[in-house]
């Protein structure tokens, strides 16, 4: 049953963390770089769950994430979808309390949604690229990502630990 509800919250935390996105894309910014919450919640979704829960999380935050803001499918779709499978390909090799894997995998899943989007920017536009202002992305996104997936990975596994003990005792 608690299975279940959990699975049932994520479609809240989902719309949740689209609200507060667009919220904070539009008042916060360090360098011209925004914070990507929706990558940090697919990490911790994907580290949290199965590979199953986690790949049609990712697809959904994909699709919604490419309509609302890039207004093409394929962009946050494939990034979010290939996260997830990483992520849930490691699973077995990281333990889900540690702090270290948590900072390993942001910069993982940052690395790859950065990426991903200059590699779409190249093709899409035929533009060349700079890689000093890829690299500066890359590293001011990696910070940011990384302090959020911290604050929401430590509320995540309170929630989850309330959730056991009410088990244990309830």
């Amino acid at each position: 049953m608690s299975k279940v509800l959990s699975i049932l919250k994520i479609p809240v935390v989902v719309i949740l963390t689209f609200l507060i996105q667009i919220v904070i894309s539009n008042n916060f910014e360090l360098f011209g770089i925004t914070p990507n919450l929706i990558l940090v919640t697919v990490v911790i979704i994907s580290m949290w769950n199965n590979i199953t829960v986690s790949v049609i999380t990712a697809c959904i935050i994909g699709i919604a994430a490419d309509l609302i803001f890039h207004f093409d499918l394929g962009q946050s779709f494939i990034s979010y979808l290939v996260i997830a499978l990483c992520i849930s390909y490691m699973s077995k090799k990281y333990r889900k309390e540690s702090k270290a894997a948590i900072v390993y995998i942001t910069i993982m899943a940052t690395c790859i949604f950065t990426g991903f989007q200059f590699v779409y920017y190249i093709i899409d536009s035929s533009l060349v690229i700079n890689i000093f202002a890829m690299i500066k992305q890359i590293i001011i996104e990696v910070l940011l990502n990384i302090a959020l997936s911290y604050i929401l990975y430590k509320i995540f596994e309170r929630s989850m630990e309330d959730k056991e003990l009410e088990s244990i005792y309830g």
